[in-house]
């Protein structure tokens, strides 16, 4: 009894091998080098997001992004133990790697072992899912959980099975709380189902396809109501296009989803030809099994070409396709005899195929200037600048965030720690502009406009950083009744007029070309000054000389601002001489009115008035590409100073 025992461990052991190796060269595909790529700008959005509040993270998903919120709390998660770029990648390298497990376990439901093993072997060189399994985007995730769904909807179809269905609904959720494409794809599901429910055979019943359809119904509504219908995304379902133009999509996407081996396969070569034989050939061979499949695939598709919606039309809105391609091309494969040892040697020299001859697009860093190295370009800007420095933004929204993402390691974040202590000389002003003419687009065009040259630049490829001095009148003086103060948030206005000040820092006034359609509803965003971080006081200071005597003064502020933050406030305070300081007027955000005005009366005489304007800006309310920050603005401040009207009357 001991040696059969053995003799059953070994050979289950054995039988496992195969697909072991597949999964560690899929997993070696997808953990190796993790880190070497800069986070694209699309990745960077995410930890930029999941660093903040959850109030941040569920606005944001309820008013401007087009995902649910589930992906931005699990890479929360991931920043309280690492903000590494190789780190923030990790949930999606495992994700990617039990996605071919569970492929696996599909395609042994439906098609038998050497039909799984090949599947399991494609799915692990697909380059359109390696690619996914290795960036901070839910697109991986989605997919091991779509692969899930798939199993157990299978289980149910063919046992009946209460538990297979709760389990296949709990999936759902989770898949609707990661992305809206589960709307496509439950109905894709529950068309299946009710497929099977009519056939007088099978064991699913009415009874559980009216669970099915009241439990989705009651997850896919919040979602809707929460997420979806004040969003982007629903301003962008609600656009159509061209039908020719939402197949041609199809067309393209199912191109590069049947890509295996080689990421920049020429549209002249055909890959798409194999998983459409391989699905006549399941069609014939297991005809049942091959149309569940279809149709999980096929309708939502079809969805998207009937609605001729403009969304989704990105390649990565099919990873999920990935899995299904590969089992169908797998079934030209599964014919051939030792699949157990065929498929393993397919995967491990995909994986050296793709190591040795086209490491580019996933393992070697970037070129030192491109437009994704957002790593290096953080690396090359920070000597640059010391601690304190004066910087202000004169390029698209969400370049500064990606920035300060890189920079908040040691030493300290030159974004986040902006100082202007008191004095008279030159105020040193750097702007930071994306490309390598400041004139090249519209942010850029800022700098001369605003400041009236170019500067001093320092061109790179991919970046310019213009400097300028600054000449300051940090102490105005009151010589005469009525006199008026005034002060806008431009730079060279603001610089030129501020005494202190202390994280806070200038933005431009952005205007989105018209070719971004996407910023539909943010296309312009105005420019100010803002505090450089969330959660933390930011401060500045004017000052005033009375020369006007000991005269009885009424004071009338206007204070211009956006207050859009939830909680966020905006403060004018004032201090006469030494005296302490004194609270004039507050915004609350959010608050549309945009300007404040007060009237202060001064009895006693002074010599020196002293303005303060506290901002702090809370992560509570979010605005798109991670500029959180913008949605607290000083725009401008005027003080009018008159006599007061008791003293004017003549005795």
């Amino acid at each position: 009894m001991p040696l059969l025992l053995r003799t059953n461990t070994a050979r289950s052991l054995v039988s496992k091998l195969p697909l072991l190796v597949i999964l560690l060269a899929g997993a070696f595909l997808r953990f190796h080098n993790l880190g070497a790529q800069s986070l694209e700008f699309d990745e960077l959005l995410v930890p930029l997001a999941a660093q903040h509040s959850l109030s941040y993270i569920f606005n944001l998903c309820s008013l401007q992004e087009t995902h649910p919120p589930l992906f931005y709390l699990l890479i929360k998660t991931v920043l309280s133990i690492s903000a590494s770029d190789a780190a923030l990648r990790v949930l999606s390298a495992v994700a990617g790697i039990a996605a071919i497990y569970f492929l696996y376990r599909v395609v042994l439901e439906l098609a038998g072992r050497s039909a799984a093993l090949f599947s399991a072997a494609l799915f692990s060189v697909n380059v359109l899912h390696l690619v996914y399994s290795r960036r901070v985007r839910p697109y991986s995730l989605f997919t091991t959980l779509f692969l899930i769904a798939c199993l157990f909807l299978v289980r149910l179809v063919r046992q009946g099975r209460w538990r297979d269905l709760i389990w296949l609904l709990v999936v759902n959720f989770l898949l609707f709380w990661l992305h809206y494409l589960t709307f496509h794809l439950v109905i894709a599901q529950g068309i299946v189902l009710a497929i099977f429910t009519a056939r007088k055979s099978s064991p699913f019943t009415v009874k559980q396809f009216a669970a099915f359809c009241i439990v989705t119904l009651l997850t896919a509504l919040p979602i809707y109501i929460w997420f979806i219908q004040p969003s982007l995304a629903h301003q962008l379902a609600s656009e159509h296009g061209p039908r020719a133009q939402v197949l041609y999509f199809i067309g393209r996407a199912l191109r590069f989803a049947s890509s295996f081996f080689y990421w920049e396969v020429p549209p002249s070569t055909p890959m798409w030809l194999f998983p459409l034989a391989g699905s006549l050939v399941f069609l014939f061979r297991k005809p049942r099994p091959a149309a569940l499949c279809l149709l999980i695939g096929a309708i939502p598709l079809a969805i998207v070409l009937a609605s001729a919606s403009r969304y989704p039309l990105q390649i990565w809105h099919v990873v999920w396709l990935t899995p299904l391609l590969s089992l169908f091309a797998s079934l030209l494969l599964s014919w051939l005899p030792a699949s157990g040892v065929i498929a393993p040697l397919l995967a491990v020299g995909g994986a050296l195929f793709i190591l040795l001859f086209q490491p580019g697009p996933y393992y070697k860093p970037v070129d030192e200037y491109s437009n994704e190295n957002w790593r290096g370009r953080a690396e090359r800007l920070e000597p640059l600048f010391a601690p304190g420095a004066l910087i202000a933004d004169a390029s698209v929204p969400g370049i500064f965030p990606i920035l300060s993402w890189y920079w908040n390691q040691p030493p300290a974040n030159p974004l986040a720690t902006q100082r202007l202590e008191p004095g008279s000389t030159p105020v040193t002003l750097h702007f930071i502009a994306e490309g390598a003419n400041p004139n090249d687009h519209s942010p850029q065009s800022y700098v001369p406009a605003v400041m009236g040259s170019a500067g001093n630049a320092v061109r790179m490829p991919d970046v310019t950083v213009n400097t300028f001095q600054v000449e300051r009148r940090p102490v105005g003086v009151i010589e005469t009744l009525p006199a008026a103060f005034v002060v806008s948030g431009e730079p060279k206005d603001f610089y030129s007029h501020v005494f202190a000040l202390r994280d806070v820092r200038s933005v431009p006034t952005y205007t989105a070309p018209l070719e971004y359609p996407i910023l539909d509803g943010f296309r312009t965003m105005a420019g100010g000054i803002i505090a450089t971080q969330n959660n933390e006081p930011g401060l500045f200071d004017f000052v005033l000389t009375n020369n006007t005597g000991d005269k009885p003064m009424l004071l009338s502020a206007t204070l211009r601002y956006i207050n859009t933050g939830k909680d966020s406030t905006i403060g004018l305070f004032a201090r006469f001489d030494d005296e302490p300081l004194q609270f004039i007027a507050q915004s609350s955000g959010p608050d549309n009115t945009q300007v404040l005005r007060t009237n202060l009366r001064r009895d006693k005489p002074f010599t020196r008035l002293t303005l303060q304007v506290r901002m702090y800006c809370t992560d509570k309310t979010s605005m798109i590409n991670g500029e959180s920050l913008r949605t607290l603005v000083f725009q401008g401040l005027r003080l009018d100073m008159a006599q007061s009207p008791e003293q004017r009357q003549v005795p």
